[in-house]
């Protein structure tokens, strides 16, 4: 025997869940649209900042650069590098860029859009650390 109840009960959860689900696409959206904006905004870059992967270290490990302005992560060493944003234990996405793995003489660029201070890593070798700051010019 159904149950009203029980059946209306049933579908305002699966209405409540369409709005939610509805709703975390819509910002979302929004989110990644402004994101998109200020990356299209920047144009050419002028300037790019150029950080090797060598003995053990980032060269340099502390990067200040100008939002709009090109970094590229060149690998100089022998072995295979991993080039992440966050720290080792939390990785974050800078735009595109979530995780680049680098074989010897390989290089990876990607554009400054976003201002702030960024803390970078090789996953594979866990004592490479860096950081970025990007000023908003």
């Amino acid at each position: 025997m159904n149950h009203p109840r029980r059946n209306l009960t049933s579908t305002v959860s699966k209405i409540l869940l369409t709005v939610f689900f509805i709703s975390f696409g819509f910002v979302m959206g929004i989110v990644y649209q402004r994101k998109l904006e200020a990356k299209n905004e920047c144009g050419v870059s002028k300037h790019e900042y150029t950080v090797f992967i060598e003995k053990k270290r980032f060269k340099p490990a502390k990067v200040k650069a100008k939002r709009c302005n090109k970094l590229i992560f060149a690998n100089k060493d022998s072995k295979l590098h991993s080039v992440v944003f966050g720290t080792h234990d939390n990785h974050v996405p800078y735009g595109d860029f979530v995780q680049e793995y680098l074989l010897p003489k390989e290089r990876v660029s990607l554009k400054l859009f976003q201002a702030g201070t960024y803390l970078f890593h090789d996953h594979l070798h866990e004592e490479i650390k860096g950081q970025i700051i990007v000023d908003s010019n």
